[in-house]
């Protein structure tokens, strides 16, 4: 499935299996700290699925907009600032679209949550950071966030999380198909000891921190620093869970 698809489809289990009220509070508590760190006032979310982030921004009174290709993971973004109590502007676009779709300029775009690999190829990387460049303001910041894949390629580390609610058993899990890889969600439907089962799939680009590094600066973004997680730990190929990266825009 291409991501939008894949996307539309599961939006109605997402916020389950992320665990979004569980999360909701930490992930602000982590906003909060980039927004102090780096002094900002308003944020992209670019690829904002349904709108952890963007709620964490907005309740600090950032001016946000969350973005993000799937219609149905927006509008489950929208129910979910409903009932935290914040307004944020939501467009419908992919990455690469975001110049096209929004005016004005942003102290921050974040790309949070494993999103940019669904960029499938390095030409789709190259646009998205030409488009969130076009929409920074000058010394702009953008944040990316994405699992370490150099350690999940090396180890072939194929499962990603496992979780059961009541009947309901959902297994994410890759299989390794160079070059990219494919994110599985294997939910299995439990009724009286009897299983149902559905297989939803869709590829990603795992991208590695050399390839990041050149498309942010082949679109004007220096200073670029790196990360092993969102509270700032020093990165370290090997072993860090995510590869964070952050830049300025010149």
């Amino acid at each position: 499935m291409e991501a939008n698809e894949f996307y539309n489809e599961i939006s109605a289990t997402y916020d389950k299996m992320t665990h979004f009220q569980a999360r909701l509070k930490n992930e602000a508590k982590t906003m909060k700290q980039w927004v102090n760190r780096y002094q900002l006032e308003s944020v992209i979310d670019a690829a904002c699925g349904t709108g952890i982030h963007a709620i964490g921004l907005a309740q600090m009174g950032i001016r946000v907009v969350g973005a993000d290709v799937s219609d149905a993971m927006l509008e489950q973004a929208r129910q979910n600032a409903e009932k935290q109590g914040v307004t944020i502007s939501w467009i419908q676009t992919p990455m690469q679209q975001l110049h096209r779709q929004i005016s004005g300029a942003f102290d921050a775009v974040m790309c949070l949550g494993n999103s940019l690999p669904h960029l499938l190829n390095e030409l789709e990387l190259d646009a998205a950071m030409k488009s969130f460049s076009a929409v920074s303001n000058a010394n702009g910041r953008c944040v990316l966030q994405l699992l370490n894949y150099k350690r999940i390629l090396e180890n072939r580390e194929r499962i990603i999380g496992i979780r059961r609610d009541d009947h309901t058993q959902l297994i994410r899990f890759y299989d390794f198909t160079p070059p990219l890889i494919q994110f599985n969600i294997l939910t299995i439907q439990w009724e009286n000891e009897k299983s149902s089962h559905r297989l939803q799939t869709t590829p990603l680009f795992p991208y590695v921190k050399a390839q990041i590094e050149y498309a942010l600066l082949a679109n004007n973004f220096v200073d670029i620093e790196y990360f092993g997680d969102m509270q700032f730990t020093s990165f370290d190929e090997n072993n860090s869970p995510n590869l964070v990266v952050t830049a300025r825009k010149a």
